[in-house]
Parts: structure tokens; sequence; C-alpha cells
């Protein structure tokens, strides 16, 4: 008996060295533990990590944004991520696979669930990431020489993107934007193309120490600047709570948490795919999570501290220093980095900072674009049979084409439209409806047991909770918030409009009050009797930008750097509040006029006897906003069509029967710890 099975054995192994048949359906593995966590860390930090988490971060106030940021990060992102995890190395597939093999007796498949969420990545997100990525090879190469100039803005939006007033307004790509997109591509194929082993993983064993060893360069410059501790208070101490009650900042605590963990995108179903039998899925999931948030936190001591440093040199507070999302990355950090040229670091210590800041982006970004590609190219691998080469090269010709749009004059228009769309709705409604399917009907408890056979440490019954209430109950009330914030914009029309109270001792103003819209307003001037005068252009302002100059110009005009904030109030009075609360102005028998020069010409001429009150304010119209609809359309149609490739992609027949074989079981009493 022992010899037949012996002989039986040698056969089989004969026949499977030489290709006769094949016992299982095989699949690559990592090499080690440390490629795949290299890899899955390296498709969660990027630049979002960078660019994305310091914007939003500044944007709400610094430390009071770590608050709900932390919250969505044990909530919903450590859930979420623990659960892609286990279903990609139970189902040993790729998304729509995985989802394929989630069913039982009384539901059909949910293949389309993993389709939509590859697709959304891969030709939602890594369309205009790919493009950003080219942004930071320009500036790289820019970085050199310094070629942005003194007039920062003006070369990133005039210069660089060649930027149109229009989303519609659409021109030819520009040349060396549309050239660092083709770099990028050509860099995705040929690491993809080499496959897990050999591509992926040793290309993160690269770039993950050589990302943190350039992000450890800028975080020791950054907080050993001039004004540097005013810009981290701002990051750590500076706690607003008042903010929290502001639906906004929970919104980007959660988008951020999806966008930074690379759940959602089926990436990490994916990943975790090529894990062997024996693997710490816990373990990975909270080294996942706990070194890319770190890493966020990390790199915001050198964004926050330079942007201290910035505010200290322009005499500007830290909460004005950016204006804009991408404004952080291409036009505050090269200010700061002029700013160094400036004040006694050098050219030459200003041109290095800025080579190894933008090569950090590039490497932040290469990281995550490789594992979109990846994501997509094994979910048609695993469904169709295809050759993965041949998948590979196509995926990265199509991602390029498609990529074309963000490169053109009216570009930054479209992929700030898709950016939201894709991560405040796209991925997280994938999120919510993960956990459902997972959570009541496979099981949550079912996938928890598989989880806890394969790893060191045991989950308990709270994972079950969060995955079935409490993170969809979360992210159903952020997507309702999103939704109707979305809906009340359309409907409403916001104006800035500067208010005019007259006092009424001028017989002939018959009006109590004049309103005069920004759009109407070519520039507001405001004369002084010694001769001194401060003029805002209206048709250069932006919501805060008005304030922002207007303290410029008045801090000028009193020679004093600590002008906080601006108002115009009382009778004949312009006041400024100062950061010790006290306040200052001109008079009513300073001022010599106040003159408004409109769009067609005309002008309003007001003398400070006529005025009782001026005020800055924003006036809501019931009226549909075309502006805010045409762009809500584009957004969501470019969502739509992402579910509709998934929906042709899953009626398609499946073709490669072996993935459906592949699957990791543990049988009661199996000996599965990892020690």
């Amino acid at each position: 008996m022992d010899k037949n099975k012996s002989t039986s054995a040698a056969l089989t192994d004969f026949l499977i060295k030489n290709k006769g048949f094949n016992m299982e359906p095989t699949r690559e593995n990592w090499k080690s533990r440390t490629g795949f966590l290299m890899a899955a860390i390296g498709s969660a930090i990027g630049l979002g990590n960078i660019w994305r988490f310091n914007y939003l971060a500044y944007k709400n106030g610094g430390a009071t944004f770590l608050i709900p940021y932390l919250v969505a990060l044990l909530t919903a992102g450590l859930p979420i991520l623990i659960l892609e995890f286990g279903i990609g190395h139970k189902m040993r597939g790729a998304p729509p696979t995985a989802f394929y093999k989630v069913k039982n007796h009384q539901t059909d498949h949910f293949q389309g669930l993993g389709w939509w969420g590859v697709t959304l990545a891969m030709f939602g997100i890594n369309l205009y990431y790919a493009v950003v990525i080219s942004w930071c090879i320009r500036y790289f190469i820019s970085a050199f020489t310094l070629e942005w100039g003194t007039k920062v803005s003006d070369f990133f939006f005039k210069t660089h993107l060649q930027m149109k007033s229009s989303m519609w307004d659409f021109t030819g790509p520009v040349l060396y934007i549309i050239l660092g997109l083709a770099l990028v591509w050509i860099i995705n194929w040929v690491i993809v193309y080499k496959g897990i082993q050999k591509g992926i993983e040793k290309a993160n064993k690269i770039f993950m120490p050589l990302l943190l060893f350039l992000v450890a360069l800028l975080v020791v410059r950054g907080v050993t600047l001039e004004g540097a501790g005013e810009g981290i208070k701002q990051y750590l101490f500076k706690v607003d709570f008042s903010k929290l009650l502001e639906p906004s900042i929970w919104i980007d605590a959660y988008s951020q948490i999806f966008f930074t963990l690379s759940i959602g995108f089926g990436i990490m179903i994916a990943y975790s795919s090529y894990l062997p039998k024996k693997s710490n899925i816990i373990g990975n999931a909270k080294l996942t999570a706990l070194f890319n948030c770190g890493f966020s936190l990390f790199a915001g001591f050198a964004v926050f501290g330079t942007l201290g440093y910035l505010a200290h040199k322009t005499g500007t507070p830290v909460s004005e220093v950016v204006k804009a999302g991408p404004g952080l990355a291409f036009i505050t950090f090269p200010e700061a980095i002029n700013a160094m040229k400036l004040f006694g670091g050098g050219k030459l210590v200003a041109q290095l900072v800025g080579i190894v800041f933008f090569l950090s982006l590039i490497v932040a970004g290469l990281s995550s674009s490789i594992s979109l590609v990846e994501a997509f190219s094994s979910s048609v691998v695993d469904k169709f049979g295809w050759a993965r080469k041949k998948i590979v090269t196509l995926v990265c010709i199509l991602g390029f084409f498609g990529g074309i749009i963000f490169t053109l004059g009216n570009g930054i228009h479209w992929l700030d439209v898709v950016d939201r769309f894709m991560t405040n709705y796209g991925l997280v409604t994938v999120g919510f409806i993960q956990c459902l399917v997972i959570g009541w009907i496979y099981g949550a408890r079912s996938i928890r047991r598989h989880i806890n056979y394969a790893s060191s440490k045991h989950l308990g019954r709270w994972f079950d909770i969060c995955i079935k209430f409490i993170t969809p109950v979360i992210l159903l009330v952020v997507l309702g918030v999103k939704i109707n914030g979305e809906i009340q914009t359309m409907l409403t029309k916001r104006t800035k409009v500067i208010r005019v109270e007259l006092s009424g001792n001028d017989k002939g103003m018959n009006n109590k009050s004049i309103k005069i819209g920004f759009s109407e307003i070519q520039r507001f001037k405001i004369s002084m009797k010694n001769g001194r005068s401060m003029a805002f252009k209206m048709d250069l302002m932006k919501d805060a930008d008005l304030q922002m100059t207007a303290k410029r110009m008045l801090s000028g005009l009193l020679k004093d750097k600590k002008v906080f904030k601006m108002a115009f109030s009382s009778i004949g009075r312009v006041h400024l509040i100062m950061k010790n609360d006290r306040k200052y102005g001109f008079s009513s028998n300073q001022m010599g006029s106040i003159e408004v020069l409109l769009k067609d010409n005309k002008k309003i001429l007001l003398k400070p006897a006529q005025i009782k009150d001026i005020s800055l304010i924003t006036q809501e119209t019931a009226l549909l906003n075309m502006e805010r609809l045409t762009v809500f359309i584009a957004g969501f149609l470019w969502l739509i069509a992402t579910g509709i490739t998934a929906f042709f992609l899953t009626k398609r027949p499946w073709r490669n029967k072996d993935s459906l074989e592949l699957g990791h079981h543990f049988e009661e009493g199996e000996d599965y710890h990892l020690h």
C-alpha cells in the first residue's frame, strides 16, 4: 500500500514538473512578507500623504483635523483594510474573482462590485494621478535652476498648466506635461510587466526606503527653519473644537482615509491574494495602516515647518499661506524655496531642497500608481486568462490616452471634478457596499474566523459589529451629508457683495444701502486725506483672497506686521482686528473718499459723511446655479462611466475557470498559528 502510494506521488510530481497536468491551479506568491508589506505600504503611501493630507489638515485647522482623521482610521480605515486583506487571502483572487466567490444559496455573485472598485481606481483615479506625477517631474527638473522664478503662481497656472478659465475651453495638450505623462506610464509598464516578485516587490523595496530617506531630509530641514515653530504649533496644538461640528471636516477625514489606505480601490484585495496560506493578516493590516498614517503625520512636520517659515518671512499668518489644493506643492513650496535662497540659505541650498521635495513626490506617486495598474490587470487575467504581459501593455496604453484630457489647458478643472467624485463618492460607496455584502450576506463572522486562523492574534466580535453596523452607518451619513451639500450648492447661488449702509445725512441719497457684487466691480479704492490709499482689484479676488490682500495693504500702510483680520464696521471707520484683539482704524476725519470702479467703467464715489457702515457679506440667492449643476453632471457621468465599464466586464463569460478553484481554507484543529 505504501509502495503504491509512493509510486503514485512520484508519478504526480513527474507529470506536474513536465506540465503533463496540474493537480491544482497555481498563483504567484510574494517572495517574502517584507516584500508584501513594502508593496502594500507603497500603494498606501503616495502623493496623498504629502500633498493631499497636509492640504486637508491645513484647510481644516491643522491639529483640529487630526481628531476626525484618527476617528476615521479606527472606525472605517482599519476594519475595511483587515476585511480586504481577509477577502483577498481567502479567495485567492483579484477583486472580481474574490467577490464572485462571495455567495450563498440565496444570492447571486457580487463580481460587479469587484469590477467597479478596480475600474474606478484605474480609469477614474489613476488617469489624473499620473498627470500630477508628470507635474512633479517638470518641477523636479525646474528645481535645478529654480525655473519658477519669483512669480511662482503665474509660473504654475500660466506657464506650466497654461490654464484656461473654463472647464469647457478645450485646447491642445501642454507639451511637457504630456511628455511627463508618457514617462510615467512607461515606468508603470516596465515595473508591472515584470510581475509580482521581479517587478512590484523589487521596485517597492527600492522606492520605500528611498522615500523615507528623502522625506526625513525634508523634515530635518523643515523643523530647523526660522519660524518653523509657529507652523508646528498650528499642526499639533491649536485645536478649534467648534470646527468639529462642521460636517465638511468629517467628510474630508473619511475621504482621505479611503484615499490614503487604498481601500475601495481593490488593490489590497489583489495584493493579499498573492499571500501564502500562513500569513499574519491582522498584523499586516495594522502595520500597513500604522506606517501609512505615521508617514503622513511625519511628513506633516516638513510641510508645516516650511509653512511656518514662509509665514514668518512674509509677515502672513500661517493660516493664510496656502490658497488652494495644488498650491501647497506647486506654489507654496517653491515660494518657501525662494525664501530660503533670499534669506541666508543660498541658491544651492534652495535647489537641493527643491530637488529632494519633488523627487519624493515622484517616488511616492509611482509606488501608488503601479498598484492601481496591477489591481486592474490581475482582475482581467483572473477572469479571461489572457497573457499578463499583453494585458499590462494594453492597460498602460489606455491609461496614457485616457489621461490626455488632464494635460489640456482646462485639465486642472477636470482633475478637480474627477478627484472630488471618485474619492468622496466612488470609494466611499464601494466601501459601504463591501461592508453590507461581507457583513450581512457572506457573514462577518465567517471572514473573521478565516482571518483568525491565518493570523497570530485574533479579532474579537468588535470586528463583526464594526463591519455590520458602525462603519456602514458612518459611511452612509458621510455620503448623505455630502450629497445634500452638493444639492444645496446647485440650488443656491452665492455671491460676494460689498454692502454700504448710508447715513442719510445727504439729502440726495434716497436709498438706505448700496449693494455692489464682486462680479460688477473692477476696483474698490479707499483714499485717505494724507494722500495714501488702498485698492482692491476684485477680478483677482476669490473667497479669502480679499481679506488676505487687505491685510497686506493695510499692514504696509500702518507699518504693522501683526494684522490678523480686517473688517469694515462702525460709522465712518475701517477697523483692523489685531492678534491681541486691540482695534485700530481710520476714523472718518482721516478718510478722503471711497471710490468704486465698475466693470463698465462707471464710478461710484462716496464721502465719509455719507457712510454709516461698510461690510463684506456673502449673499445667497435661491436660484439654480448652472455652473455647479454642470460640474455635478460632469463628475457624476464620469462616475457612471466607470460603473458601465464594470457592468460590461461582469457580463463577459468567465474563461479562466482555474482562478475559481483557488482559495485558502483551514480545517478545524489545523495548526494555523504563526510563531
